[in-house]
């Protein structure tokens, strides 16, 4: 189980982070809209990568980790080629820490999906126990039998109603943590079971019939999106495996001394970018 002060201490990481959200949306924050939503969308992949439970990492560490690289590397090209390649070169090298953050935030979700039946089916026992009378116990009660990172997701739950957050609220964080679309649907109406009343049973039993038909549909699906996503990401790590062979070969000279060589390099950097977007726009 995670312990206890993890779980404090990433409540209090994403209470300040909901300030910052709701500070942005103020009229003197108003310019600031186009930045605020990008640390909002930032910290959103950073909480669903799982990341935070195994090391404090926020959306400025982040950034400064690729404006770090990005000097790396661009330091180091600019010793041996023109400065437009060297730009090229820390750039790519800056994405570095994004893509890795998307392929963490991809496996969480897959993972999350493919538990999500097993996830309810533990919930409608213990709801079933409770006579569907607590729905935050069944919660706290569930996420000693799940896996990561949904044990993560739902604990923290437990822990924000423990400590007084509104029930609503708490619904809507674990809603918002969540990435799979029937998941997040069965948190909505569960919440609306909470606030109007309704038999939170049945609504489970039907979202298992649902959920586990349509992984049975998705199977083919998401296991060809995988394969591609993989495909991707190998695609990259070759290239960059490449060009450091590259680098080490008795062709150094004739790629870091001739126009053609550095043209040809850049062209290779532009693939690399090429790839890298392919990867996000599959993963997002």
């Amino acid at each position: 189980m995670t312990a206890q002060l993890d779980i404090k201490e990433l409540y209090r990481v994403y209470r300040e982070q909901a300030t910052k959200r709701r500070e942005g949306n103020k009229p003197g924050y108003r310019n600031r809209i186009a930045v605020g939503r990008f640390f909002t969308d930032l910290e959103k992949r950073i909480e669903r990568s799982n990341i935070r439970f195994y090391i404090s990492y926020s959306a400025w560490l982040h950034l400064l980790l690729c404006l770090l690289l990005f000097l790396l590397a661009f330091s180091w090209m600019e010793k041996h080629m023109q400065p437009y390649v060297a730009i090229i070169f820390g750039a790519l090298a800056a994405l570095l820490p994004y893509i890795l953050l998307q392929l963490f935030s991809d496996i969480m979700g897959y993972r999350v999906k493919r538990m999500s039946v097993d996830f309810l089916i533990i919930m409608r026992r213990f709801l079933v126990g409770g006579k569907g009378t607590d729905i935050f116990e069944a919660f706290k009660k569930a996420s000693q039998y799940v896996l990561q990172p949904l044990k993560n997701y739902v604990e923290l739950m437990a822990y924000e109603y423990e400590h007084k957050v509104n029930p609503i609220q708490c619904f809507d964080n674990l809603e918002d943590r969540l990435e799979n679309s029937e998941l997040k649907l069965y948190i909505e109406n569960l919440k609306i079971c909470y606030i109007r009343g309704g038999d939170v049973v049945e609504l489970t039993d039907t979202f298992i019939e649902e959920l586990d038909k349509q992984n049975d549909d998705d199977d083919e699906e998401s296991a060809q999106d995988t394969l591609l996503s993989m495909g991707l990401y190998v695609l990259l790590a070759v290239n960059f495996f490449i060009v450091y062979i590259l680098f080490n070969s008795s062709y150094k000279m004739a790629v870091f001394d001739s126009g053609w060589g550095q043209v040809v390099f850049t062209l290779d950097l532009l693939v690399s970018f090429y790839i890298s977007y392919l990867t996000l726009e599959k993963i997002n």
